[in-house]
């Protein structure tokens, strides 16, 4: 999911990473988080066409073979081939990430000895912290488990708000440069509730590729 939505420049990865999973474990529904999601696994850097496992890849690729270039074909597949979250479990920064002693069926990314679950078990800041802290929040919040929602301002190109029952705003800062928002005039913010910004008053500033929860009143 970060290598499509979010930025998986190393710089930004784990920020973005972090944005997406709040977006996930703050909408109503039952949240799902697949494997590496908690991490901010990325896409895998597929060089060529043969590094694909996925049949729908190569037949695809042999239907239209002599209507585009295996590049273009190529950087198609490396955006929206299934692969690219197939690839194993990122566990530790040994080889093959930790996953098997063996060959597995796809190669590890090569940034497993970044991002891995060994590393992240052990800090505080990272993204697999994030996920833990933000579910253990969402089960102590009636207005993420049971509340309505209603999207504060659909049409901004950079932030996504939106209102959770009658005591949170959830904000995401989906680029790199740092905004301030203003808040629609019936909600008066309490404070940060999860996260972290600068609020004064109705107005909140979000560094880039970050997120915020706010305990709010109507």
């Amino acid at each position: 999911a970060v290598s499509h939505f979010g930025d998986d420049d190393p710089e930004w990865v784990e920020r973005s990473a972090k944005v997406l999973n709040t977006l996930i474990l703050t909408q109503r529904g039952t949240p799902f988080l697949y494997q590496g999601d908690e991490l901010g696994m990325t896409n895998y850097p597929f060089q060529t066409l043969d590094d694909f496992d996925d049949l729908e890849v190569s037949g695809r690729w042999r239907d239209l073979q002599g209507r585009v270039s295996e590049a273009e074909y190529l950087a198609n597949a490396r955006s929206m081939g299934r692969d690219n979250a197939r690839t194993p479990m990122q566990w530790t920064d040994d080889p093959h990430g930790g996953f098997t002693l063996g060959t597995p069926w796809l190669a590890v990314n090569p940034n497993a000895a970044a991002i891995n679950a060994r590393d992240q078990a052990g800090r505080a800041d990272a993204v697999l912290s994030h996920c833990r802290d933000l579910i253990a929040f969402r089960r102590g919040s009636v207005d993420l488990r049971e509340g309505d929602y209603e999207d504060l301002d659909p049409d901004h190109a950079q932030v996504f708000a939106y209102r959770r029952g009658e005591g949170l705003v959830v904000m995401l800062n989906f680029g790199r440069e740092a905004v301030a928002y203003t808040l629609p005039d019936h909600l008066t913010v309490e404070g940060v509730a999860f996260g972290e910004a600068v609020v004064e008053g109705r107005i909140v500033t979000l560094d880039g590729w970050t997120s915020v929860i706010l305990a709010i009143r109507l």
